[in-house]
């Protein structure tokens, strides 16, 4: 059975929101307020990063020791 845990969702401006995190997946709302969540995968190379089709932000799901390993916590990026 997977186990879907809470971590961090950390935006450009310094404040947190939550996204679940499955393994090293991670589901999470973009704040435009799309109203499907954004997912992506503790990948650290571009193929990676994850772009809100509604305004463009860009994120980046953090693993927790390596590529393809349990998402930490998921960034914002510039």
């Amino acid at each position: 059975m997977q186990r879907q845990n809470t971590v961090e969702l950390i935006l450009l401006d310094g404040s947190k929101r939550l996204a679940a995190a499955t393994g090293n997946n991670a589901a999470w709302a973009c704040p435009c307020e799309r109203p499907l969540p954004l997912v992506g995968r503790s990948d650290p190379s571009d193929s990676g990063t994850v772009e809100c089709p509604q305004c463009a932000r860009k994120y980046r799901v953090v693993p927790e020791a390596g590529p393809l390993t349990r998402a930490l916590q998921v960034t914002e990026l510039p």
